[in-house]
Parts: C-alpha cells; structure tokens; sequence
C-alpha cells in the first residue's frame, strides 16, 4: 500500500494547508462557515468512530469567537488563495459519528475540490447522491467510514476526478458492504477520464473488468481488492503508458495471462495479483520492469519455470510466488536480488538440490517460505553468524531435511518457524532452545521423527510462545509443559508417558490443547474444567486416563470440544458441562463410565455430536425436557451400550438439525479461533475429529463433513417398533438400528430420506415385507436386514440390484434375488443374537464399517471420507507397520498435516 499512502498525501498535503496560513489571504465566505458549522452539528464526536492511532477530532477548532471565525484558519479546512472559496475539506479520521444524506450543508460548499472523509462512522448510511452535484471535485476519498448500500451513479459526473477511493469497510467473513451493480464498473468509470487513481477495495462489484480501463490513459494506480471480479483480465490494461500500481488481489473468478506486452510497463512499482485464477507461463519480459519493488503473483494456476530475467529486477524486496504450479529449479539469478526482504516459493513443484546456505546470502532478507516443494533442502555448516540475514519468519516445511539448520542457533528475532513435515529424527537438540527464545510465537515440529527433548527445561523457554505443534512424532518421556503464554498446544500421536503434570493448570491462556493418542496415564487435571475464558478445543482421547471426569466445569466456558474418549475413565458425566453454552461436540465414546442417558444436556445450544459409544450408559431414553432438546444435533452414537425400552419418539420431534436435507456441500465442521502473532490477527479453523467404531474397527474422521448426520443405536436392548416419524429425518446419511429387540414391521416412512447411504436394521426381530419405497433410495451404498423375521419378496430396482446375499441372511420368510432359494426357504430361523455387554469388546456383533468403506465409493459423505484412517483397534502390529511405512515414504510425496 505505498503507493496509495503517498498518493492520498500528495491530494491532502498538509503543506498546501499551511498556505492557506500566509497573511493577507481573504476570509472565508460566511455562507461557507455557516455550512462547515451545521456540517459539525450534524455529528457526534466519537474516539470509537475512528480506529486509527493518529486520529482526533479536527472539527473541534471550528468556533466562531475571537480569532477563530475564519474557517479558512480551521483544522482540515483549505481556502483558495485568491477567491476565499473553501476548496479542499480533509476530516481523516476525525472521530465523526452520524449519518450523511444529500440534504448535508456539505453539499453547499459547491467550490469543493477535494474531500476525505476517511476512516469515521457514518452510521451505515448510503453515499448520498449529492456528491455528483461538487463538479468541481478532482479528489474524493470516503474509504472505511461504514458506508454502505449501492454507489450513487451521481459520482459518474465528476469528470474531473484524478483520485476516486472508496474502500469498503468488511468483515471477518469478507461480507462487502458497498456494492456497485447500478451502475456498473463500466459506467463509474467511462467518464473519469482524468483518473489517476481508483480505488474500490472490498465493495461487490461481481463483474468483469471493462474493456474501457484501457482507455483511462491517465491511470497510476487501480486497486480492485476482494471485489468478487470475474472472467478474464482484459491485456491492454498491461499497456496503461503511466500504470505504477495494480492490485487485483483476491478475486478467484478473475482469469487470464500474463501477456508479454507487460514489459513495456517501465512505470511499474508493483503488481499484486495474488489469489485470483490467473495463469499460464511468466513472460521473459517480466525482467524488463526495472522499477518493480513488488511482485506478488501467489495462488494463482501459474506454470512452468520462473524465468532468469527476474534477477534484472534489482529493485524487488517482496517476490510471493507461492500456491502455483511452476516447475524447475530455482534461478541463480535470485540470488543477485540483495535487496529482498520477503520470499516465498512455498507449496509449488520446485525440483532440483539446493542449498539453504544460497539463500543467506541475501543479507536483507527477513522472511523466507520454501515449504512444500519437490526439492531436497541441503544443509552445509555455517560459521560466521555475524554475516546470515536476520530472518523474521522461516518456513521449511517437506524440504527433505534430517538434520536441524545448524544456522538456527545465530537466529535471535524469529517469530515464526515452520520444519514439519521432515525427516527430523533422534531427540530435539538442547541449543534448539536458545533460538529466538524473546520473540518466537510459532514453533512446528510435526510430522517427523523426533523421539525426545534433549535436557529439556521445566518449562520451554520461548516466552512469547502462541502456537506449539509437536505431534505426529514418536516423542517419549514425561509431557513437555509449554510456555505459560501457549495458545494452541498440539502434541499428539506420541509415545509420551507418565501424568499429566499439575504445573500444566499454569497455563490458563490455552484455545487449544490436544494431547490426544499418547500414552498418558493418571487423573485429568481438574483445573482442565476451569478454562472457561480462553479454552475452545480439549482432545485426551486415546490415552490411559482413569479416574472421573472432571467435575467443575465453569459457566461461561468457551469449551466447543471435549473429546476424553478411549480411556479408563469411571462415574458419570458431571452435570456442570451444562455450564459449557458452546459446546459442540462431546466424544466420550470406550470408556467405563456407568450413568443413565444425559437428558439435562439437551439444553446445550450448539451441541451437535454426542459419542457415548462403548460404555456402561443403561436404563431408559425418556422424554425430553423440552420441545428443544438437543435441537442442533447431527450425529449421535450411542451403541455398545445397555440402554432399554422403546425409542421416545418425542425426541425424532426435537432434532430440528436431522430434519434439514442440507446441500451436498464439502465444508467441514471447526472452531474458528483467533490468535495475534507478530501484532497482526490470524484467524485458525480447527477441524473436530472424532471415530465411529463398530465391531472392533475403527473409523477415525480427521475432519467432520457438514452435512454427515448419522444415528447409530446398535448393541443395547431396544424393543418395541420403530417409530414410522423416523422418516421426517430426511438429513439422515447413516442409520444403525442393529443388534436390539425391535419388533413389528420396517416403516415404509424411511423411504424418505432421500440422503440415506447407510441402513442397518439386522440382529431384530423385525417382520413383514421389507418396504418397497426403500428402493427409491439411490444414496443407498449399504443395507442389511439379515437375521430378523422378515417375509415376502425382496424388493427390486435401484441400489437393490447391488446388495449381496448376506444382506438378507437369516430372514426364512424372504424371497427372490440374490437369495438362491427364490421361492423362500423353510430352514427355522435362529433367534437373534442377545446385545453384548460392553465388555466383550472386540466380539460385538453389528455393522463392519470396513465394508461401509468399501461399498461407499459413490455414496457421497462416505465417497468424501474415503481417505479417513482405519485401524483395528489393540492390534498394535498395524500401529507399528503403519509408522514404517510412513517413514519410509518416497520423498517426492506429499504430505498434510492434520
């Protein structure tokens, strides 16, 4: 954004103000002053209204007593020198609150030529429709004052405007707020021929860029940022004689090239196209743009080499080329470009051997990004530390490296460091901890294969620590504790041991903390249940905890996780979760608590996955406690347990979530946090995970699809019919009713959920024909009815041509296709199968997901969750294989971390 600051200073000097200072200049017009006047009355002054530290409220030296009546002497106030006019108004960041329509005082300063009434509150209101009538006007600035609504066309008319700005204010969720659809870009701009600069980031305009723009000879500087922009860039824009700055940054429907004609560009300073659907090769003519400073052409569909005539660019110091497709080696020609301060080639095909060492030559180099690319990283011995740049943030991620950088240890202001995904073995070195220990905020360990901490400190020492990642490594040893300042702590998929230490409620700034699949034993802190300002996401599962469930779990709780599932754990679920209005998801599923069905939770607003699978929960379901129970829930799963009596089919009424037949939409269920690492804000998704297991396999989804809805009861002691209202949950993907005592026909009602993929009804005692509106269900991958005492002919057509014969086992009164006695056998029906107790553990009977996988290719959530792991659980022989292999991937792979 240089450019733009110095082109809005250069419209709003403060030096052409003080001209207005020099004596014998006339006084300003009283009609004037009286408009400046009423124009302030209109306003409250608000230091809320501006958000800028430099701001302040101007219009509070506007007074009409002693020798203040000349508005020409007022703060923002210019004055022509000769006439008295009052032409230029500059309130910035004024702290102004209130609205503004075409009836302001403004509107009869008539002589205006240049307004900014940047950065104040203007209450939501429309830019008003006056402004067209300030013909006089060459200098308008209204960015980031809460306007909102369509862009008056009026503004079309001031043909003399050289400076246009009207940055929309936006939010997290890139909402744009100012939107110009009538008119059209188009329209805006075919009479600004003067323009020199435009300036419109942030508001809808969801077209193509014109065609005209090339006519705008005149042009300087455009900044269309986040604009909604679509189809292809029109070249001749790339021929604009006096073009110094383009910033086209994200626009993802915005295509084309980069045509060669860019370098004749001489004026070009810097071309910001990043995350827009640009593509094609980077013309050998980009070397001819000598005064470019910055050149960011990230996440675009780029391909090809990055050709050697970058290295003329002598004046670069920012190059983004990451999140493309190019090919090759890295240029030499790189190296030549002493004065770059920000590189990142990161997440390309980038081939070859290159030593890191090569990059340090670049001695004003600041941050550096070679993440994730084809090249093996050489890492040579560095000994004058007095000459290495000193490097702000580092990522070097799958570079092929064995070894930590040895020019690390000279490293004092990193705030990032990224060396996941490597191959880092034996224990972290002790000089690890010397490095950056005042400044860094990120550290990223993961996914390699380090087994210890040598000589670790009792707490690690990187005081400003925010972000911690040492997971999916074969750490042993006790649980590292964290720097007391530690956001996000991930540290599973260890081999760690021992408790977990008390000095750990030392910490209370946690929004995630996951010390899941270790092997940690003892209590859960019960200061784990006191986090309630910071805490988002608290995943043990996969441990040997024992012990109860934390009991003090506070009101006010920002809790959206809790996921304790697979350990030892014993009593009952502590009634003070309800405290956690948050919560979204609670895993508690192979533990050994013993407690009835938790109908108090039902309160909870945003729950929407309960996994009680695999435990000693019994007794009746019972009614809910109001007609909002457990409103929100998608997926509940309380299988292998002891529940009895019927299903209460009040709650069917209740789940709202299940009624909903969502798109076919590939998002993912997270918590959206935010952490603020070198003084800017980050916003992370964390993705909720969680298993389904049944028969001793186990499914774990890495990430939870939006749209999976699945109810699995299987294994208890349910009886009586299956309600005919189950069909109203026609967001239904998964249904597992096996292994109870239902009885009484198959509702036909199931023909209902279009969406189903998965039905399981077997190990009944259910009767009847099976209904043939279940053929109408064309999501259906997996269905089995077997062992029950149903009778008639199996219905035909659909997903019922492809189910095999085990489908429909056991059930004497069944006839037709794929049974071979197609007229029904005789044979007695053995009785079903009692429901285990949970104990048996690895015998239950009930639905085999690995056959779910298999069948689930065009099944939609299942086909999208093709990738998720399985394993068997206790044998530790795959656990073992599965790490090898890991470890012994080919180095061209390309690996994610979780």
């Amino acid at each position: 954004m240089r450019f733009t600051i110095s082109f809005l200073l250069l419209m709003f000097s403060p030096f052409q103000i003080m001209l207005a200072y020099s004596s014998g200049h006339p006084a300003c017009h009283s009609e004037e002053r009286s408009a400046l006047l009423q124009f302030k009355e209109s306003f409250i002054i608000s230091r809320s209204a501006s958000k800028f530290p430099f701001a302040y409220p101007k219009v509070q030296s506007w007074k009409l007593d002693g020798n203040g009546s000349d508005c020409c002497l007022w703060d923002g106030v210019e004055c022509d020198e000769d006439t008295g006019h009052v032409i230029e108004l500059d309130l910035n960041a004024s702290c102004l609150y209130g609205s503004i329509d075409s009836n302001s005082s403004l509107f009869r300063l008539v002589q205006l030529q240049k307004l900014n009434l940047a950065n104040n509150d203007f209450g939501s209101s429309q830019i008003p429709s006056a402004l067209g009538n300030l013909s006089e006007l060459t200098a308008l600035e209204l960015s980031h004052s809460l306007f909102v609504g369509e862009i008056p066309s009026e503004i079309s008319k001031l043909s003399k405007l050289t400076y246009l700005s009207l940055f929309s204010h936006y939010n997290v969720y890139s909402k744009r707020f100012l939107k110009l659809k009538m008119p059209d870009l188009r329209s805006l701009v075919q009479n600004l021929t003067n323009l020199a600069y435009l300036g419109l980031a942030y508001v809808d305009i969801s077209f193509p860029v014109p065609d005209i723009f090339a006519n705008l000879s005149s042009l300087r500087a455009i900044t269309l940022i986040n604009c909604g922009l679509q189809g292809k860039f029109p070249e001749a824009v790339f021929q604009l004689p006096n073009l110094q700055y383009l910033d086209m940054r994200h626009n993802p429907g915005l295509t084309g090239p980069l045509p060669a004609s860019i370098g004749n560009l001489h004026s070009l300073e810097s071309l910001m196209i990043c995350s827009c659907s640009f593509s094609g090769v980077i013309p050998f003519s980009v070397g001819n743009l000598s005064k470019l400073s910055k050149l960011d052409l990230g996440n675009n569909s780029f391909y090809g080499q990055i050709p050697f005539s970058i290295g003329n660019l002598t004046e670069l110091f920012y190059i983004c080329f990451a999140l493309n497709k190019f090919q090759g080696f890295i240029p030499d020609s790189i190296f030549a470009l002493k004065n770059l301060e920000y590189l990142n080639f990161q997440s390309n095909n980038l081939s070859g051997t290159i030593e890191i060492e090569k990059f340090l030559t670049l001695r004003s180099l600041k941050i550096l990004y070679l993440s994730r690319n084809n090249f093996v990283l050489l890492n040579k011995s560095c000994t004058n530390g007095t000459d290495l740049p000193k490097l702000t943030r580092l990522g070097l991620a799958a570079c092929s490296l064995s070894v930590f950088p040895n020019f690390l240890y000279m490293q004092n202001r990193l705030t990032f460091l990224d060396l996941s995904l490597n191959y880092l073995y034996g224990k972290i070195h002790s000089w690890i901890w010397k490095v950056s220990t005042e400044k860094l905020e990120f550290l990223d360990l993961s996914h390699n294969l380090l087994t210890g901490l040598d000589q670790p400190p009792a707490f690690l020492p990187w005081s400003r620590m925010s972000i911690l990642k040492l997971n999916s490594n074969m750490l042993q040893g006790s649980l590292p504790i964290p720097p007391v300042s530690t956001k996000y702590y991930l540290i599973s998929n260890n081999s760690l041991a021992g408790e977990i230490p008390p000095s750990i409620c030392n910490i209370s700034s946690f929004i995630v903390l996951d010390l899941s699949k270790n092997n940690l034993t003892g209590l859960i802190p019960q200061c784990l249940g006191n986090f309630s300002s910071t805490l988002s996401l608290l995943s043990l599962e996969g441990n040997n905890l024992y012990g109860t469930i934390p009991q003090t779990w506070v009101q006010g709780s920002r809790l959206r996780m809790i996921s304790l599932g697979q350990n030892k754990l014993q009593g009952q679920i502590p009634t003070s979760i309800v405290g956690c209005k948050m919560l979204e998801i609670l895993d508690l599923n192979n533990n050994q608590l013993i407690d009835t069905f938790p109908s108090w939770m039902g309160t909870l607003p945003e729950l929407r996955i309960v996994i009680l699978r695999h435990n000693g929960f019994h007794g009746k379901i019972g009614n809910p406690e109001s007609s909002f129970s457990f409103h929100m829930l998608q997926i509940l799963d309380l299988s292998l347990n002891n529940f009895t009596g019927k299903l209460p089919v009040e709650y069917f009424h209740c789940w709202f979530a299940m009624q909903v037949d969502s798109e076919d939409r590939l998002s993912y269920m997270n918590a959206e946090t935010s952490v603020r690492i070198q003084g800017r804000w980050i916003h992370v998704h964390s993705s909720y995970s969680m298993t389904m297991t049944n028969k001793g396999v186990e499914m774990e989804y890495k990430k939870i699809l939006e749209i999976l809805t699945a109810i699995d009861l299987s294994c208890n002691k349910f009886e009586g019919e299956i309600p005919e209202y189950i069909g109203n949950l026609k967001g239904l993907r998964l249904l597992n009713l096996s292994n109870n005592i239902f009885s009484g026909f198959i509702p036909s009602s199931i023909g209902n959920l279009a969406k189903l993929e998965a039905l399981d009804l077997s190990r009944n005692k259910l009767s009847g024909n099976i209904p043939k509106q279940l053929v109408q269900l064309t999501f259906l991958q997996f269905f089995n009815a077997s062992h029950n005492h149903l009778t008639g002919p199996i219905p035909r057509g659909n997903q019922f041509n492809t189910f095999q014969k085990d489908s429909f086992d056991g059930n004497s009164g069944l006839s037709g296709e794929p049974l071979s006695n197609k007229c029904g056998s005789l044979k007695a029906l053995p009785a079903p199968a009692p429901a285990p107790a949970p104990a048996t553990g690895d015998e239950l009977l009930g639905l085999d997901w690995k056959f779910v996988l298999i069948g689930y290719g065009s099944g939609f959530v299942i086909g999208a969750a093709i990738g998720h792991f399985v394993t068997k659980r206790k044998h530790d022989w795959f656990m073992r294989t599965f790490r090898i292999r890991q470890q012994r991937r080919p180095k061209h792979t390309r690996r994610h971390r979780n």
